[in-house]
């Protein structure tokens, strides 16, 4: 049987803007994994207090306590680029962080970004630019049971099963 009652710790991680409803946080939710270790990596976009949306990563203790924590990219403007739509999975001993590159510039082009990061949230290898990737605020990626990293698209009338190899 399943509880239909939800316990929720409420844990102010990072200050946002706005408030619940307004639409207006300037952050967007990336991925939370959990790591072999019992920590977690968080990961999300956000432009409170900068030019344009960056991804942030976050180590967290097994108890939610911040030990890590850092931008990942400078983007300088929106017209120049910005981050939406960030993803993360466990990728050997770290964590493949991805995202999508766009900018407010026309015509509109999305880049799937990928960079490697370690438990501290330094990027050991990237970020790189995979041609033809694409994913979407609603794909979520996983992990196959040989490591690689993987997520679902739809495209033109077709599934698509994309796959990031270790």
């Amino acid at each position: 049987m399943i509880s239909n009652s939800v316990k929720t710790d409420i844990t102010s991680l990072f200050a946002i803007d706005g408030a619940i409803g307004d639409n207006d946080t300037k952050t967007q939710l990336g991925g939370l994994v959990t790591r072999s270790d019992g920590t977690y990596a968080l990961t999300f976009s956000t432009a409170v207090g900068r030019t344009a949306r960056d991804v942030y990563f976050m180590k967290l203790s097994s108890s939610g306590v911040v030990e890590a924590q850092k931008f990942l990219t400078t983007y300088t403007s929106a017209t120049t680029g910005y981050a939406i739509n960030v993803k993360s999975a466990n990728y050997g001993t770290d964590v493949l962080v991805a995202w999508e590159e766009t900018s407010t510039a026309a015509p509109t082009v999305f880049k799937a970004m990928f960079a490697v990061v370690n438990v501290n949230g330094d990027i050991t290898a990237g970020p790189t630019q995979f041609a033809n990737a694409r994913f979407n605020r609603g794909d979520d990626f996983i992990n196959f049971s040989n490591g690689d990293v993987g997520w679902v698209t739809g495209e033109s009338g077709k599934l698509k099963i994309h796959r990031v190899r270790l």
